[in-house]
């Protein structure tokens, strides 16, 4: 073995269950100048060329003999007399006569030189602790050291460890914990898919450390980690190499897990279940993350609709969860909407292109009949209140209107809150906000809008404003726009729909963008003066209502505003600004 001895000085930390008052392990006047001593090694009683014995009042200990029943390795140096050990990433160094030693470039004094007795490196007691961060204790009745090797937690497996006890506890069922495990790497890692596309995939990606340490990984680090919280656990389980087309290829080699519930196998992708990895901006973000289950829990012939594996080197599959989580067939997403400690409410898609909610229990059963088979639009902000899910359905009639309806959380009872609302209602309180188009039947023309409050306890719908298109609800505020003189202005009033003030004017006709704190609009333009003019740009901060020119630009529509910076297309180019800087 060849043992490097330059290194980096850096700080060495002890085992806190060693006490100073236990170190020195002085015995006083009662023994003589050279005592045999007993040394026992995790419980089991040593054998040493050279026993250990008690010198000068310290107790001496081989070396060698220890330090490689400890699990390090040794290397003499006969010609400088030197000593060089290693254990893990502990480098210890030490010269026979020398006061001093070195443990990872730290140096500490000895209670006494090293020697050597009979051909053997005899060390003093103390040091075995400082080096290899050994529990040590001495019975002066009997003459007995007793060394405990302390393990080394990894870096890797404390991480392990502190999420495990963060999302699991015991109260929870092995199908709780499979759930907790695949939401955990869906919400917390992501596919490192630009090192994908470019086969620049660091070694790390495909490791469960850059899963969870670095929090970016590829199939096998996502695998390899879901395996390390289900070892944990003590859920039986086996990784499976199979293969899975590709955006590079038509199939690639792809890994996932297989875990056993209730004595019988089933397969969870916990790679496929990350959102990220779909890349799709249009998708309405779940309510509890990243997490999909589109393939959790399922069965052989499900997941074999998109992944193959030689099935005779795996066993068999069971299939009672696959009524759960949908149809290999179907279009969309499987993700919870609700959780609680003894159920899920999941959105479970159809193959014709509906969606039902299912309640699932602690054990992975269905403990209500699926609500009817409706086209779910989306979920409000806030999803539960007083035992109720709020969501919203399509009407599909070609008006873009919704429908909103609560239902109880056992999924019996159904009511519909408000019709005919346009764009994605808002609760705040106890109130829900939205705006309503009234189409002529026989023009199929907007006819009447209004901006309506509903209230969750009484139901009362009232019409707080006629004829303006509500944009926003936020700062305890509506924002709505509304023509006056063939301009377009914005105004906001507060939540009784009193105190009107207009915030912004003469503006682009739809040409702006509400943004978390920002209202970003484009100046109309003077035609009168030429068409070949530059566009005028305002950030208006809606909390103090300061409105600023922030640039000026062509043909400006905008794009988004996200962590502070603001994209729009200005002509055929893509620009971004920095904003609040």
């Amino acid at each position: 073995m060849k043992v490097k001895s330059k290194f980096k000085k850096q700080s060495t930390l002890l085992c806190g269950a060693v006490l100073a008052g236990v170190l020195l392990f002085g015995i006083g006047n009662t023994a003589s100048a050279e005592t045999p001593v007993t040394v026992e090694i995790n419980g089991k009683v040593q054998t040493f060329s050279q026993p250990a014995l008690i010198k000068g009042g310290s107790t001496l200990v081989p070396l060698r003999a220890i330090f490689e029943a400890l699990g390090a390795e040794i290397e003499w140096d006969g010609k400088l007399q030197r000593v060089v050990a290693q254990k893990g990433a502990q480098l210890i160094e030490l010269t026979i006569n020398k006061s001093t030693a070195s443990i990872n470039g730290e140096t500490i004094t000895l209670a006494v030189n090293a020697e050597i007795i009979n051909g053997n490196t005899m060390v003093p007691l103390r040091f075995v602790a400082e080096a290899l961060g050994a529990d040590v204790s001495f019975n002066n009745d009997t003459r007995k050291v007793s060394i405990t090797s302390v393990k080394t937690i990894s870096t890797l497996e404390q991480k392990v460890n502190e999420i495990y006890s963060s999302i699991i506890d015991a109260s929870m069922t092995d199908f709780q914990k499979v759930y907790a495990f695949n939401k955990y790497l869906a919400n917390n890692v992501i596919y490192d898919y630009n090192n994908y596309m470019n086969d620049t995939i660091p070694k790390e990606s495909f490791t469960p450390e850059g899963a969870l340490l670095k929090g970016f990984a590829v199939c096998q680090g996502y695998t390899e980690a879901m395996k390390l919280f289900l070892d944990k656990a003590k859920i039986e389980n086996r990784i499976i190499t199979g293969e899975v087309p590709s955006d590079k290829k038509s199939w690639e080699m792809h890994t996932w897990n297989l875990v056993k519930l209730d004595g019988e196998y089933y397969h969870v992708d916990s790679t496929w279940n990350d959102r990220d990895l779909k890349r799709k901006d249009t998708v309405y973000p779940a309510p509890y993350g990243d997490v999909d289950l589109d393939y959790f829990l399922v069965s052989d012939n499900f997941i074999y609709a998109t992944h193959r594996f030689q099935k005779d080197k795996y066993p068999k599959s069971g299939t009672k969860f696959d009524k759960l989580f949908g149809d290999p067939l179907a279009t969309g997403f499987y993700f919870p909407v609700y959780e609680s400690k003894n159920n899920i409410i999941v959105q479970r898609a159809n193959s014709n292109s509906t969606v039902s909610l299912v309640t699932i229990d602690k054990d992975g059963k269905e403990v209500s009949g699926a609500l009817a088979k409706e086209q779910i639009n989306g979920f409000l902000n806030e999803i539960v209140i007083d035992n109720h899910l709020f969501y919203t359905v399509d009407q599909r009639t070609g008006e873009h209107t919704i429908d909103l309806y609560r239902v109880t959380l056992d999924g019996k009872d159904k009511t519909l809150v408000a019709k005919d609302m346009n764009g994605q209602p808002k609760i705040i309180g106890g109130n829900v906000y939205y705006y309503s188009t009234w189409y002529d039947p026989a023009r199929k023309l907007p006819s009447k809008t209004s901006i309506h409050r509903v209230s969750l306890s009484t139901g009362e719908d009232k019409v707080l404003l006629e004829d303006v298109r509500m944009l926003s609800v936020s700062n305890n505020y509506i924002y709505y726009e509304a023509s006056k003189n063939m301009q377009v202005e914005i105004h906001r009033v507060t939540l009784e729909g009193t105190s009107d003030t207009v915030i912004a004017k003469n503006i682009d006709f739809g040409n702006y963008l509400f943004s978390d704190n920002y209202l970003f609009y484009v100046e109309a333009l003077d035609y009168s003066k030429g068409f070949d003019q530059n566009s005028r740009i305002h950030d208006l901060q809606l909390d103090s209502l300061k409105d600023t020119l922030l640039f000026e630009d062509k043909q400006v529509t905008f794009m988004g505003f996200k962590d502070g910076v603001l994209t729009y297309r200005a002509g055929t180019q893509t620009k971004t600004v920095k904003v609040g800087s």
